[in-house]
């Protein structure tokens, strides 16, 4: 299993489909109530074989999409995803997208995992920079930017369709000086 440490208790990995959709689709039912509003495609997975294919299809992004999806480990358990996609070549920038199950919220987990995907963007692939969007009424989500360091470039109006609802997005930004100067 390729593997990338973060600390002595968060590593990151890439998921084997075989293997961690069961835990991955567990964490997601679990936590169903809590990402739903922030993340549709959660309605999608309705079984193991459902979050098996969608792993499988992923595994194969990184050539034809430029997304690099991750499943987040704590303490050996399987406890969320993060995902670096939409990767802009010419431009050198890059979007990291993030998911974290209920009972492991407010460990710090997602923002130790956030500080590692940065440094493998900005040292592996030398991207220049990193945005991620947020709905901005998803205050919990808009917390793991602001605490790594993300400037908050934008509110973007209406720039999301949830659920036959337009909500705003916040667009943070960080670039690779500003990483290193950290």
């Amino acid at each position: 299993m390729l593997t990338y440490k973060i600390d002595d208790e968060i590593y990151l990995s890439l998921p084997r489909p075989e293997i961690d959709s069961t835990a991955l689709f567990k964490l997601i039912n679990d936590s169903r109530n809590e990402l739903i509003p922030w993340l549709p495609w959660v309605l999608k997975i309705k079984s193991i074989a459902d979050e098996r294919e969608t792993l499988k299809r992923n595994t194969h992004s990184l050539d034809t999409t430029h997304s690099l999806n991750l499943v987040i480990w704590y303490k050996n358990e399987i406890v969320g995803s993060i995902s670096l996609k939409n990767w802009d070549k010419n431009n050198k920038k890059i979007e990291i997208g993030y998911w974290l199950g209920t009972e492991f919220t407010g460990k710090g987990i997602m923002l130790r995992s956030l500080k590692g995907v940065c440094d493998l963007a900005f040292n592996k692939f030398e991207v220049h920079k990193i945005e991620i969007y947020v709905a901005s009424d998803n205050h919990a989500s808009n917390q793991i930017p602001k605490n790594t360091g993300f400037y908050l470039e934008a509110k973007l109006r209406d720039h999301a369709l949830l659920f036959n609802r337009f909500h705003d997005e916040n667009l943070w930004s960080l670039l690779d000086h500003e990483w290193r100067n950290q």
